[in-house]
């Protein structure tokens, strides 16, 4: 499928769609570590719960689709439960839940789909790419 872009060109599409939809929705997890060394679970509960709803949504392919709303209705009820721990004081800890691991593997998924939709399809990373002028 050949949409008026070279090879270069979708390569430079694919790193600028990395950068935008998966490197800086986690910019503020980043952060936090940078400024404190660690990530609290709360963080990293709600950003793996908002980050698999944002990665599935710009995904194409419906059953990934469905397992990011599945992991982020997982995570949004782990960030109840943390938040109600912290907030209550309970003797019960409540974990992550490995919600950085999760995180890591949207990540590498999602750069891999990219890589075929923009590297091997040949599509523009938006559709104002393609307009003349």
């Amino acid at each position: 499928m050949s949409t008026g872009i070279d090879r270069l060109e979708a390569a430079q599409h694919w790193i600028m769609s990395v950068l935008l939809n998966l490197v800086l929705p986690i910019s503020p997890l980043l952060v936090e570590w940078a400024i404190s060394g660690d990530v609290s679970v709360a963080s990293a509960v709600l950003a793996a719960s908002m980050y698999s709803i944002s990665t599935g949504m710009v995904c194409r392919i419906g059953p990934i689709l469905v397992i990011s709303i599945i992991i982020a209705i997982f995570y949004i009820a782990m960030f109840g439960a943390v938040m109600y721990q912290i907030t209550n004081k309970t003797a019960v800890a409540v974990g992550d839940f490995n919600a950085l691991w999760t995180i890591g593997i949207l990540f590498v998924t999602n750069v891999a789909l990219k890589f075929w939709y923009h590297v091997i399809d040949l599509r523009p990373f938006t559709e104002f790419w393609l307009r003349s002028e």
